[in-house]
This record gives structure tokens, C-alpha cells and sequence, in this order.
């Protein structure tokens, strides 16, 4: 993401794992996070298809920023 710097400059930010930036598809400037089942494992990531579904045996709700691991039952 960019943001302002000191004395006007532009700074970027790159989004944490779990999260990325599509700068084209949005209005603002902040990381979303993948959508459910899906997570990112690298920092920076700048498109929803680096999004990738999680493995088996693990989940993402949407809200995580990384696959959980299922509970045993």
C-alpha cells in the first residue's frame, strides 16, 4: 500500500501475509484479507489469485490472515 511520507514523499508499504492489495479494484488504500478457505503465505502480495486454498485439514473464516488447523472429530 502507499502511503504519505515525511516531507510529501510516497512510502510503500507492503501487505502482511494473508493479505493483499489490488490497487486497480479498490478505492482504498489498505490489505484485504482473502476471502474464506483461502490464505496467502507471502508478504506483498498484490492480486486476490494469490490467494490459494488452504490444505487439507485446515480452514480460514475470511477473518484470519493464515490457514488454521481443524479441530480432531
Amino acid at each position: 500500500i502507499m502511503t504519505a511520507g515525511i516531507n510529501s514523499q510516497d512510502k510503500c508499504i507492503p501487505c502482511v501475509a494473508g493479505k493483499y492489495f489490488e490497487h486497480a479494484n479498490q478505492q482504498n488504500d489498505f490489505c484485504v484479507t482473502c476471502s474464506a478457505g483461502k490464505s496467502v503465505s507471502t508478504q506483498g502480495s498484490n492480486a486476490a489469485d494469490d490467494c490459494v486454498a488452504c490444505a487439507v485439514g485446515k480452514y480460514s473464516s475470511g477473518s484470519d490472515t493464515a490457514c488454521i488447523d481443524c479441530v480432531a472429530g
